[in-house]
C-alpha cells in the first residue's frame, strides 16, 4: 500500500507520492534551491497566479495579465492618459500658433492703416 507524504510547509497538496511506508524532508522534492519565481521537481514550473516570487510565497494584488511570477505587478501605462496629453499638448500648439497669426494679422492692418491715414 502506498502513502502519500505532506510537506509540514503547506497543506496545498501532497508533494510526492512514494511507495515507502514513510518518507522523510530529505527525500522529499525541495523547491528551496529553484530561482525565484519557479517551483517543482527541477524547477521548471513558473509560480502560479497569483502567487510569486521566493518559493512562490507572495501573492500578487492586481490581474492575472499584470503578474510577473518572479518580480509581481507590473506598472502598465495607462494609454489613455499618455493619449490624453499627448492630443492636449498638440490642441494647445495648434491654439498658440492661431493666436499668434491673428495678433500678427490685427497688428499688420493698424500698422496699414495707420500708415494710410498718415499719407493722406
Amino acid at each position: 500500500m502506498a502513502e502519500v507524504g505532506y510537506s509540514n510547509k503547506s497543506s496545498r497538496e501532497p508533494y510526492q507520492c512514494c511507495s515507502s511506508s514513510s518518507i522523510s524532508m530529505n527525500d522529499s522534492v525541495k523547491s528551496d534551491n529553484c530561482a525565484t519565481g519557479f517551483y517543482g521537481p527541477k524547477c521548471e514550473f513558473p509560480c502560479r497566479h497569483p502567487n510569486y516570487g521566493e518559493l512562490c510565497q507572495l501573492e500578487c494584488e492586481c490581474k492575472e495579465q499584470y503578474c510577473n511570477h518572479i518580480t509581481g505587478c507590473q506598472e502598465v501605462p495607462d494609454p489613455c492618459s499618455s493619449t490624453k496629453r499627448s492630443s492636449t499638448n498638440e490642441a494647445m500648439l495648434i491654439s498658440t500658433i492661431v493666436f499668434t497669426l491673428i495678433a500678427v494679422l490685427q497688428f499688420s492692418a493698424y500698422l496699414s492703416l495707420r500708415f494710410i491715414h498718415k499719407v493722406k
